[in-house]
């Protein structure tokens, strides 16, 4: 009876630890040594081992966790397959992943092709339908994970938009994002090499993939850096011998967590958290036709730093190095790069914002521009504001034909925005 119970407790004890891993593995528990949940999970363990003869508790409680465990999980693989469309509102959201080789990276699925409907991060940050700008959106990927037609990387290529969000396309259907308009509307043979993330992460795609695109002498690299929060992202080392890449075990352990990473329940989660943390950064306005227009305070908290707080910030030592690791490469490499430098939307609808007559705003350099300018100068990159086109194209754009720079419930260009800096960025020389 005695080695009965032993191999009970046993077999308990092996359940309590595949229920733990089940609940990893979904991406709603860690593997830390600091966890309070492993904490947790050490205390049934050892309630499993030790013999609680009339605790009947104790064997509750294990029951509880390891049924609690196992229905989480497959419950997640099911919610992967069915839920996926109804937890991510954008598809770059759905089909996007760390890099397993060096996981600071973000990556897309390769060869992707979606049709459906998508609407603005600050909709989503406030929670409330009758907010949102819906549309229909076309995310189509090349077999590199970038948003390109499968075609892109054919023939020499004019230009490269490399950046962040915006340079993406973030929210608007790959026939009118920048990349599309500068190739179909200019002439200019264009890669999209933009994920989002900040300088860093640009510069690193652009050293790790030039040598998968079909470059020549004097390839156009249009760098955009977004006043916003291309700051406060991640920085590291320049040097792709210093990156601390993925191999053996560790890459297995990376691929496991780019599996966690697109977890339903994961998803579910932090759909909760975003919402409850970020709501209070949206604020609402009316704009001119009463259409309710949304604003995202840290960013315009960002557009107002001083240049004194600019230089002040733990990351411009970081920025400045990675501008100079870029205008070395892109003299090894026979590129010519330019920086442009992309305002927020509240920079732009300033008196909306703040509630004064219509565009009353006036153009003034943000300490972000004008700091990155000093660094790019010192460098030897050149450097383009879009705040002060932008500010004359929203009024002409407006009175053309109603429409904003911008979606009204996101923090990206809209179609008409893409369509408005596409000139500007084709007339760079």
């Amino acid at each position: 009876m005695k080695r009965t119970n032993t191999h009970a407790r046993t077999f308990l004890s092996g359940l309590v630890v595949a229920a733990y891993f089940a609940l990893y593995v979904a991406g709603l528990i860690p593997i830390k040594t600091n966890s309070p949940v492993l904490w947790f999970v050490g205390g049934l363990l050892a309630a499993t081992v030790f013999p609680w003869r009339g605790r009947p508790f104790f064997e509750r409680l294990r029951l509880m966790f390891i049924t609690l465990g196992f229905t989480l999980f497959l419950s997640d693989i099911v919610g992967r397959h069915v839920l996926v469309n109804k937890l991510t509102y954008r598809p770059s959201d759905r089909f996007a992943y760390r890099w397993p080789p060096f996981q600071q990276l973000k990556r897309f699925d390769a060869n992707v092709s979606y049709r459906g409907k998508s609407y603005g991060d600050l909709a989503a940050m406030a929670g409330k339908k009758e907010w949102r700008e819906e549309r229909p959106i076309r995310f189509e990927t090349d077999d590199l994970g970038f948003r390109n037609s499968d075609t892109a990387r054919r023939g020499p290529i004019d230009a490269i938009v490399l950046g962040d969000s915006f340079g993406l396309g973030e929210g608007t259907s790959q026939d009118r994002i920048l990349s599309t308009l500068l190739e179909k509307k200019y002439g200019l043979r264009t890669y999209n090499l933009s994920l989002s993330g900040g300088p860093w992460d640009s510069y690193l795609n652009l050293r790790l993939y030039l040598k998968e695109l079909g470059i020549r002498k004097g390839t156009k690299v249009f760098w955009l850096i977004f006043t916003g929060n291309d700051l406060d992202d991640t920085y590291g080392p320049v040097e792709l011998e210093r990156l601390e890449w993925n191999r053996g075990f560790n890459y297995l352990h990376a691929s496991l967590n780019k599996f966690r990473e697109r977890s339903s329940l994961k998803r579910i989660l932090m759909n909760v958290r975003y919402r409850h943390e970020e709501t209070r950064d949206v604020l609402t306005r009316t704009f001119l036709n009463g259409r309710r227009m949304l604003f995202f305070k840290p960013y315009i908290k960002a557009a107002h730093r001083t240049r004194e707080a600019v230089l002040a910030h733990k990351n411009i030592k970081s920025l400045e190095e990675t501008m100079a690791a870029m205008k070395t490469f892109a003299a090894e490499e026979g590129l010519d790069v330019r920086l442009i430098s992309l305002p927020t939307s509240d920079e732009v609808y300033d008196w909306v914002l703040q509630r004064q007559p219509a565009w009353s705003t006036r153009y003034h350099p943000s300490g972000f521009f004008t700091v990155l300018n000093q660094l790019a100068r010192k460098v030897g990159l050149k450097t383009y504001d879009l705040k002060p086109f932008l500010l004359e194209r929203s009024m002409s754009a407006y009175q053309e034909s109603g429409e904003l720079l911008w979606w009204a419930d996101d923090t990206h260009w809209n179609e008409r925005g893409n369509k408005e800096v596409s000139p500007f960025i084709a007339g760079i020389h």
